[in-house]
């Protein structure tokens, strides 16, 4: 049996889809990112909310450097497999403990490379929050020894809603928060009610900042429509 493929990002893919991705937001997606001055300059955990598939774009929009993170299984099996590892995609399998995907993030964060995932798992359809937090960051976080980096996007569901396959037009909000530095608990099974208590903490810091979002794009949608200005 061959061993599992290590992630590494392809230059020569990575930076021209990034510039398509971006100039994709500007005129597309319209979109707005704040607090990117507090990225970390070494290795950190990004976590964010996920409600759309338009999240991770978003986040690498959000992001200006190259970065690694997790995706499901299936999407690395098709016709875009190549492009999703060349892109620092590792896959994870949905639904299990998939312990060589752990130790691949945590090679990564140990090497000094950036890591974003979504505790929620897969994307849930409410967009409030209400999917099971799994505690893998925080794990990845205290064993690596690096902060965790709360990131929240709105607007990521209206711009592509669960079911559909090409997105419309709209706007996107995303908001870089303060990097974070967790309480150092031993990682084991022991503790795993105060592993959770960490992860709940991020989880509302990110959706606090979304919330803050979801009211700005409510008030700007209001302005349009009084203004005549179609989305």
């Amino acid at each position: 049996m061959s061993a599992p493929r290590q992630a590494r990002i392809v230059p020569w893919i990575h930076g021209p889809s990034m510039a398509l991705l971006r100039a994709m937001a500007r005129g597309w997606f319209r979109t707005r990112v704040d607090g990117q001055q507090k990225l970390p300059s070494g290795p950190f955990v990004g976590v964010m909310n996920h409600s759309s598939q338009m999240d991770i774009p978003a986040m690498a929009l959000a992001v200006p450097i190259p970065v690694y993170y997790f995706g499901k299984r299936e999407l690395f099996a098709g016709p875009l497999g190549f492009w999703f590892h060349a892109m620092g995609g590792v896959p994870v399998a949905r639904g299990q403990r998939d312990t060589h995907a752990f130790d691949e993030a945590l090679r990564l964060l140990r090497s000094g490379q950036p890591f974003f995932l979504a505790p929620e798992g897969t994307r849930h359809h409410d967009g409030r929050g209400s999917g099971k937090v799994h505690t893998g960051f925080v794990r990845l976080a205290l064993l690596a020894g690096c902060p965790v980096l709360p990131v929240a996007v709105a607007g990521a569901r209206e711009c592509l809603p669960p079911g559909k396959a090409f997105p419309r037009r709209g706007r996107l909000r995303v908001r870089v928060g303060d990097p974070l530095h967790l309480d150092p608990v031993p990682v084991d099974p022991e503790h795993h009610e105060e592993l959770a208590r960490q992860a709940a903490r991020v989880m509302r810091i990110i959706y606090d900042m979304k919330q803050e979002l979801d009211l700005g794009l409510s008030g700007e949608g209001e302005t349009d429509a009084s203004a005549g200005v179609s989305q």
